[in-house]
């Protein structure tokens, strides 16, 4: 197959899509222009459909990440010590 088909100014997305649809490397094409912004078709997308795509990922990444939360101890660096006083 020719690569200049999906460059080429005649191709229509829905031409690009449908040879996309059976290529076996696929998946590993559109992680590629997802890890490296790459222009054009990709893995069947487009680059506004990848980079929704990318948008919603990362949307949904934050979503599952529980907020940290750091509560002071008696002895964090946060608090001032001080030694114990002795009282006889």
């Amino acid at each position: 197959m020719d690569p200049a088909i999906f460059f080429a100014v005649g191709s229509t997305p829905k031409q690009i899509k449908s040879i996309c649809q059976a290529c076996l490397v696929r998946g590993q094409c559109l992680d590629f222009a997802l890890d490296n912004n790459k222009l054009g078709f990709w893995g069947g997308m487009s680059e506004r459909e990848r980079h929704k795509k990318s948008r919603a990922q990362s949307a949904k990444q934050t979503k599952q990440q529980p907020e940290q939360v750091v509560l002071p101890t008696p002895f964090s660096p946060s608090t001032p010590q001080t030694p114990p006083l002795n009282r006889k």
